[in-house]
């Protein structure tokens, strides 16, 4: 009798010893989980912080202003600049100018790739580029004049104008130093022009 009952206790301890094992590993568990969750957010955390850090050193936005002098324009644009592109050396340089002057105003689009010439790498000094792309501009030429109503003192206005759509090639010089720079812009083919031009990139 005695016997049974031992048996049917240790059969029972047997059956009740996984549980009290689980209950007990149970919070070390769940600590180390709850442990391993913030660890986890701080590393994506860390990651993107990362990504925008170096989106940011391969994108930067910037401005231009100048003056053309084949025709005469005031001109004004912005841009944005990838880079670098394959090498330290060469970016990406979309942008956008407008120019305004007595009879001519345009409208061009650049696609310029820009190549940085080795030298001091420090910002402190002067770095010279050159570059070239496609130019596609929007031209418009205007010519007003007043002519007298005969028989009266009135005069009507006359505007003789032309809208041409022109495609040229982008020859570019410059140097900068840090965020500002100046450089040379000449368009050959199709759209003619040549502009001084001083901006800041962002």
């Amino acid at each position: 009798m005695f016997r049974r009952y031992l048996n049917a206790g240790l059969f029972v301890a047997a059956l009740m010893t996984p549980g009290l094992a689980l209950a007990q590993q149970s919070p070390a568990v769940l600590s180390a989980s709850a442990a391993g969750q913030p660890s986890a957010a701080a590393s994506a955390a860390q990651q993107v912080t990362a990504d925008v850090a170096e989106t940011a050193r391969r994108y930067h936005v910037g401005v231009r202003g100048g003056v053309g002098f084949d025709p005469a324009l005031i001109e004004m644009g912005g841009h944005v600049t990838f880079g670098p592109i394959f090498t330290d050396s060469i970016s990406f340089r979309p942008g956008v100018g407008l120019g305004a002057g007595e009879v001519t105003t345009t409208l061009g689009f650049n696609l310029d790739v820009l190549y940085t010439l080795t030298g001091a790498a420090s910002p402190a000094r002067w770095r010279m580029y050159a570059g070239a792309g496609p130019n596609f501009a929007l031209s418009h030429e205007s010519f007003q004049a007043d002519v007298p109503v005969e028989g009266t003192d009135t005069s009507n206005r006359f505007d003789f104008s032309d809208t041409d759509f022109q495609t040229g090639l982008n020859l570019i010089f410059g140097a900068r130093r840090g965020g500002m720079f100046i450089e040379m812009n000449a368009t050959a083919w199709g759209a003619h022009n040549v502009r001084l031009l001083i901006g800041h990139n962002f």
